[in-house]
């Protein structure tokens, strides 16, 4: 028979709970970072690595690797907020196209036309003459002529 009972541990306290940087190794495990980089950077060498993953499940009580993907949850896309952008930009364009493509004549419809702006034309100006009398050739903007 298997007893399915968790041993207590019986022995000196964690050397990590012991050690005065307890909370600096605390706020790294809690922010994923990986028991070896831990140890390096704490004690200068992997060798505290052990203690440090035996802290972390014994006297924090965590699973490193439900932790790791809390983590990659954390630092994974929010499709929610993704798709909303979306749509807000869908909706920026969608305004822009009936403003500038809606046609003035229907409404209900769009229209592709050129716009005054878009074109130039070359034309014969009737109160502008040559020297023989004859009509001048000038060239302009529709937008322009329009307005004169």
């Amino acid at each position: 028979m298997t007893n399915t009972k968790k041993q207590k541990s019986i022995g000196r306290k964690c050397s990590i709970c012991n050690n005065g940087k307890v909370a600096e190794i605390n706020r790294l495990i809690a922010k994923g970072i990986s028991f070896r980089a831990i140890s390096r950077q704490i004690f200068g060498s992997d060798d505290g690595r052990c203690s440090i993953g035996r802290h972390s499940e014994n006297c924090l009580h965590l699973d490193s690797a439900v932790l790791q993907e809390q983590i990659k949850k954390g630092e994974a896309i929010d499709h929610h907020k993704e798709l909303n952008a979306m749509f807000e930009d869908i909706r920026k364009h969608r305004n822009a196209a009936n403003l500038w493509l809606t046609d003035p004549d229907n409404t209900d419809e769009f229209n592709l036309c050129p716009r005054g702006n878009e074109i130039d034309i070359i034309y014969l100006h009737p109160s502008k003459t040559d020297k023989n009398g004859q009509p001048t050739r000038l060239k302009d903007n529709l937008d322009n002529i329009l307005a004169d």
